[in-house]
């Protein structure tokens, strides 16, 4: 009598190499974040660094400097997600990659708006790393050193939604929807979240 077909219950070897291969680029983003150091680009100094002060070299330094302009500080959530979902991917048996994607794109889009609205509060320990960061540019500092949210953080919040909403509905809007798609993103239910937390306290 012949064996019934067993269904394979985790990823396949396909998933898992590109689980390995999102991590590792997590990995590596979130090296090249840690080690940025404006110097490193040479339309900040001339000459600029050499050896680079990046850990990911020429490369690292100006994708670094990309998502801290674009994202400020919410560049650290590239990484972030990038390992959290290759991870994950060693457990989940199917991944919509395209929803996936729109998800985190909206994930990153949201936190940098949040990070732009927590500046007045935090103040210069919020400052983005690409004007005002550790090791510093000559000269006074830039008024766009006041950007942890990067240059869209600043044109979606400060100058498109704040103005409509004020600070409070800003703040309603980008955190709502950031907790909206971390829910949908990482595929968990907050109600038996809650239920877990009760059952354990």
């Amino acid at each position: 009598m012949a064996k019934p077909k067993t269904t394979p219950t985790g990823p396949s070897l396909g998933q898992e190499v590109i689980a390995l291969a999102i991590l590792g680029a997590g990995i590596l983003l979130l090296l090249s974040l840690f080690s940025f150091n404006p110097k490193d680009l040479p339309f900040y100094s001339q000459p600029a660094l050499q050896p680079k002060d990046n850990l990911v070299g020429p490369a690292g330094a100006y994708v670094g400097g990309i998502l801290f302009l674009l994202f400020g500080l919410g560049a650290y959530l590239f990484p972030m997600v990038l390992m959290s979902g290759g991870l994950l991917l060693f457990f989940a048996k199917e991944v919509r990659y395209s929803q996936k994607f729109l998800y985190l794109g909206i994930l990153l889009v949201t936190g940098a708006c949040l990070l732009q609205l927590a500046a007045p509060v935090f103040g210069p320990s919020l400052a983005n790393p690409l004007f005002s960061g550790a090791q510093g540019l000559d000269g006074a500092p830039s008024a766009a050193g006041k950007m942890p949210g990067g240059y869209i953080g600043y044109f979606l919040n400060d100058k498109f939604l704040a103005p409509i909403l004020g600070q409070v509905g800003a703040v309603l809007v980008f955190g709502l929807s950031y907790l909206v798609v971390l829910v949908l993103l990482f595929e968990f239910r907050p109600a038996e979240l809650a239920r877990a937390f009760g059952e354990a306290g």
